[in-house]
């Protein structure tokens, strides 16, 4: 976890390899409502195809991220975030959360 100043305190920079993880099953279900067969979806998503790409970012759009700070001690312990793809390994939040989640 890194500190990124340019985000608010609801905005976490999501890696791409992890985002892909987090809403696999999420790019799956809109990709067989849209009639494609789930090993082709599958697939999409293994491949990380711009397909498989547009859904993710449409996902992001809709869907919050929670993020859990082990152990959690109180309720502050797992917090929602709107996610933004980011290049790299490494989770970025807003400076104002990092002592926060003991980061």
């Amino acid at each position: 976890i890194t500190p990124n100043p340019d985000y608010d305190m609801d905005t976490v920079g999501l890696p791409e390899k992890q985002a892909f993880q987090v809403y696999r099953k999420a790019i799956v279900r809109r990709l067989r409502r849209r009639g494609m067969p789930i090993r082709d979806a599958l697939r999409h998503v293994e491949d990380k195809t711009d397909l498989a790409r547009d859904i993710l970012t449409e996902e992001m759009d809709q869907r919050p991220v929670y993020i859990n700070r082990a152990p959690v001690l109180h309720k502050f312990g797992i917090m929602a975030f709107r996610p933004k793809l980011v290049k790299g390994d490494v989770l970025q939040v807003s400076p104002l959360i990092v002592s926060g989640f003991n980061a």
